[in-house]
């Protein structure tokens, strides 16, 4: 860190950066798309400000600020550096505020480019004992990260038990936010465990939380995850009026990543209801061209096997071979093996329909093989038997 810098340099980026701070605490969530275009400038302004012992209180302090615009816009490769940078230039027996906020950022940005293990990694090699360490807003949210990590990681149990000791913690601090994102990462857990009941109690709960805080950037999150839950118990109407509104709220925003998630979920709702030709055209509203050039592979392994999925419903079969042959090439990249595992055997369905039958028996195979891994896992053995039996007919 540069402590000999002009004066005069480093004062204009001290102001730089105090403009921005005030920049950011003016506008609504829903306006930070008005910086879009100063972007660019004010990530050079914390390259500078960051490398400065005068300035690099505030540098950190303006990274958190616009975190969640560079959360929810998706621009997560092109700032990871400078995150990461900030991070390693705090002093690492000096655990302050700041620095654990600004460690949660860099958790986050890997979790959501699906990099579990760095993510993992930040949090054992930061100098916190979590277990013993004092009841804060700062460590509750980093506890609520490690949920994250062990949902992704298919810990459940684990996941359950951080997420209901960080509830404690956030009502205890009389954090309400807080406790709506420990009640979502509930709802997560109990779905994952086909708890759907339990799920949509906590994604209740959370959505009047949301309400009474007047957010509703996470009123909407969270009522998508809350309609998926409701096709499930095959409660269609309300999970189509979850969506609707959704996708009201997030209409007046840039957030691309969830206008697509709650046009996915929705289209997942018409394909249940055989209606092909809406749950087509939800996905193509979900495959945008913000979400086409963007990094979030899973998502857009999504979107296209849902397209496949319902292409060879509609009997448009070679489109919906391509679709799922890049499902599947997304799929391995990213090691995900249970979906990708669905995503060849959607293959195997396409080619038994076809009579290409050495082709099906390959992919069912290879689907087959991948979802012995995975012994415990509901929705895992739901997808063998139907590949097996259809494999069965094959020989």
């Amino acid at each position: 860190m540069n402590q000999n810098a002009d004066p005069e340099f480093v004062s204009l980026i001290q102001n730089g950066l105090n403009v921005w701070l005030d920049t950011f605490k003016a506008l609504d969530e829903f306006e930070w798309f008005k910086i879009d275009k100063d972007r660019a400038n004010i990530f050079q302004l914390l390259s500078f400000g960051i490398a400065h012992h005068e300035t690099f209180d505030t540098a950190v302090s303006l990274c958190i600020s616009i975190f969640e615009y560079i959360e929810r816009r998706g621009y997560w490769q092109e700032w990871y550096a400078l995150f990461e940078l900030a991070y390693t230039q705090f002093d690492q027996s000096d655990q302050s505020e700041n620095q654990y906020k600004l460690l949660n950022c860099l958790v986050q940005l890997n979790i959501l480019m699906d990099r579990i293990d760095e993510a993992e990694a930040y949090i054992k090699n930061a100098k916190c004992n979590l277990e013993v360490e004092p009841l804060t807003n700062q460590l509750t949210g980093i506890r609520c990260s490690l949920a994250q990590i062990a949902i992704r990681q298919g810990d459940l149990d684990k996941a359950q038990k951080i997420s209901e000791e960080a509830l404690d913690a956030y009502k205890t601090l009389k954090n309400n936010s807080g406790a709506a994102h420990a009640e979502v990462l509930l709802g997560m857990v109990h779905h994952h465990q086909g708890e759907r009941h339990q799920a949509i109690t906590y994604y209740k709960s959370a959505v009047d939380r949301w309400k009474k805080e007047k957010n509703d950037f996470w009123l909407a999150r969270t009522i998508i995850n809350l309609g998926y839950c409701l096709i499930e118990i095959e409660n269609y109407d309300e999970a189509d009026r979850c969506f609707e509104q959704a996708i009201s709220i997030l209409a007046k925003s840039n957030y691309e990543f969830d206008k697509s998630t709650a046009h996915i979920n929705r289209g997942f709702l018409y394909f249940r209801l055989e209606k092909w030709d809406k749950a087509e055209r939800e996905f193509n509203l979900a495959n945008s061209r913000f979400i086409r050039e963007s990094p979030h592979t899973h998502l857009k392994s999504l979107i296209f096997h849902n397209l496949g999925s319902v292409q060879i419903k509609q009997k448009a079969h070679p489109v919906a071979e391509e679709n799922l042959n890049f499902a599947v090439e997304l799929r391995r990249k990213l090691g995900d093996e249970v979906r990708l595992a669905s995503s060849l055997g959607t293959l195997g369905e396409l080619y038994y329909q076809l009579e290409r039958c050495a082709e099906s028996e390959q992919r069912l195979s290879e689907a087959i093989a991948l979802l012995e891994l995975y012994p415990t896992n509901d929705w895992a053995l739901d997808m063998k038997s139907k590949f097996s039996e259809l494999r069965e007919s094959l020989l």
